[in-house]
């Protein structure tokens, strides 16, 4: 099989892949319960599923991946508010540090000459995905970066018309996710086990009138889902297409800028710095759904200016 991710790859590999492709992927995702039919790293699987297949489509390299992500109280209490887990079981960080760590990625990236970025995230968060456009943009604004960018939730970049099938049961660990990680991680997805007891303490596990223990959806394989390799598959190679419809264009469109140097990461430190004062924290991902619905909007966010780097 080729190879295609970063730590994989020799240093004349890394070269000879750069060389034929500029084309840079970073997946998000977390370790998140999806119900007793999914491993916890559903979501991280399948960014790393749909990337890694992309990059031997296209070419282009993945880079090493992040598996934390924005779970918790108050910006996104999945577990708790929504699926009365007693007992998290999700690898979780703020708003704060995800949005950092996204722009010292993006620099990165920018510094080795990649001439497009592909920053997927599989776990979506309210907002989240607008927050990482507007830094992306206030970057590209402040340093004249040449490169190019897809980033988003994988359902808004790669969106398959397998999804859209009218029989096909979409949730958070449901029949598409399900069904995709049979494909991507055979071992690592089985909806046999959807039946079986609870395992920890009833309370732990979660569930209420609304999902499943786990955060399953309620009552799933009882309302005639059916998870396949099949179906996983035909949705997994229609977002690789989709996707790589779009880094094509992206790599048409991409203008080099001569004598443009990355900056450093004191001037990156900076640059955060700046967009924290501009935004004042209000990132749409940061209030949860709950806050939202009595009215406590995120604060609104100034423009960049262009100018020079800090």
């Amino acid at each position: 099989m080729q190879k295609v991710h970063w730590l994989d790859l020799f240093p004349e590999e890394f070269e000879t892949a750069f060389a034929r492709c500029p084309v840079v992927y970073m997946g998000y995702g977390s370790a998140e319960p999806h119900g007793a039919a999914n491993a916890l790293g559903t979501d991280f699987y399948r960014a790393q599923g749909v990337l890694a297949r992309t990059a031997r489509e296209v070419g282009g390299i993945v880079a090493p991946p992040i598996a934390w992500h924005v779970l918790e109280a108050p910006e996104n209490d999945w577990e708790g508010q929504i699926n009365s887990m007693g007992m998290p079981l999700s690898t979780s960080i703020s708003p704060r540090l995800f949005l950092k760590n996204f722009l010292y990625a993006l620099r990165a990236f920018d510094a080795r000459g990649f001439h497009v970025a592909v920053m997927m995230s599989a776990h979506s968060v309210y907002g989240l995905s607008g927050d990482m456009r507007l830094l992306a943009e206030g970057y590209r604004s402040i340093t004249g970066s040449p490169m190019r960018t897809l980033i988003g939730y994988s359902r808004e970049l790669c969106s398959s018309p397998a999804l859209a099938m009218p029989h096909l049961r979409r949730d958070h660990g449901g029949e598409d996710e399900t069904a995709e990680l049979m494909y991507l991680r055979p071992g690592s997805a089985d909806p046999g086990r959807a039946a079986m007891p609870i395992a920890i303490d009833a309370q732990a596990a979660g569930g209420n009138d609304r999902r499943g223990p786990y955060c399953a959806p309620k009552d799933f394989m009882q309302r005639g889902e059916n998870p396949t390799y099949a179906l996983g598959r035909e949705i997994i190679l229609s977002q690789v297409q989709k996707l790589g419809e779009k880094i094509r264009r992206e790599l048409e469109a991409y203008v080099p800028v001569p004598g443009y140097r990355a900056p450093t990461l004191a001037q990156t430190e900076g640059l955060w710095a700046r967009f924290e004062t501009l935004t004042r924290g209000g990132w749409q991902g940061n209030p949860n759904r709950y806050e939202r619905e009595h009215g406590n909007q995120a604060l609104p966010v100034e423009a960049w200016d262009e100018g020079d780097m800090p």
